[in-house]
């Protein structure tokens, strides 16, 4: 891609210094659980034939029709996952005050999570969808558990996060990133309150 040079120098001419800044970010949290799709086992732990691509797990899932089969999924690692964390903490990244409210663990914080919300001051309002993220070598499928999700509500919001307390932190925001519409079912209805 090629970026002309009256853009370049318009670049250069613009500042931005978001310290100082303050953002909010909500509203969901996963827990992405990375595995691989195992085809055929050799022994313990990582001693396996992986599925290696869709089409593949595709053609063996298609080869159970009309009976049974079961599919090994090897646990790789757990990380932080959703729309919101991660947009926070390219915030953080920027140098701004981040307040996160969220999925992140409820009535405690899920591990995943625990560096993060300290990062953001986080207000965690239920517990975190989880995605089983599986890993090929022509892409990756991810299957969602957003059950937990369905907890969030204006309500909730105020019950946890307080009317007062949470209305403030608003108001004292410079950005506010209400993000994952898709997965929040009550999304437009804690929108419509909010506004």
């Amino acid at each position: 891609m090629q970026v002309s040079n009256k853009v370049i120098e318009e670049l250069k001419q613009k500042s931005f210094n978001p310290s100082g800044m303050n953002s909010v970010v909500g509203l969901d949290g996963f827990v992405d659980k990375i595995v691989t799709p195992v085809d055929k086992r050799h022994g313990l732990q990582r001693n396996f034939d992986a599925i290696e691509t869709i089409d593949a797990l595709g053609s063996r899932i298609s080869a159970a029709a009309g009976k049974s089969a079961n599919i090994e999924l090897f646990p790789r690692f757990d990380k932080l996952g959703g729309n919101g964390p991660i947009m926070a903490n390219a915030h953080v990244s920027l140098g701004l005050a981040v307040r996160y409210v969220g999925a992140l663990g409820h009535p405690l914080i899920d591990p995943v999570f625990e560096e993060f919300a300290r990062k953001t001051n986080a207000i965690s309002l239920a517990n975190p969808g989880i995605t089983t993220a599986l890993e090929f070598k022509d892409g990756k499928l991810m299957l969602g558990n957003t059950s937990s999700l369905e907890e969030i509500d204006f309500s909730r919001i105020i019950e946890i996060a307080g009317e007062g307390a949470f209305i403030d932190m608003l108001a004292k925001a410079e950005l506010v990133s209400i993000v994952n519409w898709t997965m929040i079912p009550k999304m437009t209805s804690i929108l419509l309150e909010i506004v």
